[in-house]
């Protein structure tokens, strides 16, 4: 178990980012659906919002304009993390 006590698998309850002046932002909507892995002092984040359509596809490929949609609703990364009191560091180093 890393030094933490941290350790396992998690299910994603809510995403949310602090702006400057304090503005909380849900940039994954209201009930996003992710899952974090925490193992030896590293950890694994695959989040996206809830409802994600698969990307769509014509007989050229993947239809204009879908991998900038499929890019605002997704995200993924790794790296060493601490845990400071309730607040969680990720030095991301994969994305």
């Amino acid at each position: 178990m890393g030094e933490s006590g941290l350790e396992g698998h998690f299910g994603l309850v809510r995403w949310e980012q602090a702006a400057p002046g304090g503005a909380r932002l849900l940039p994954l909507d209201e009930d996003p659906t992710g899952v974090l892995t925490v193992a030896d002092g590293r950890l694994a984040c695959l989040a996206g919002k809830a409802g994600r359509r698969p990307l769509q596809r014509n007989s050229s490929g993947i239809v204009h304009g879908e991998r900038g949609l499929a890019f605002m609703s997704y995200l993924a990364f790794a790296g060493v993390y601490s845990l400071e009191g309730d607040r969680l560091t990720v030095r991301v180093d994969a994305a």
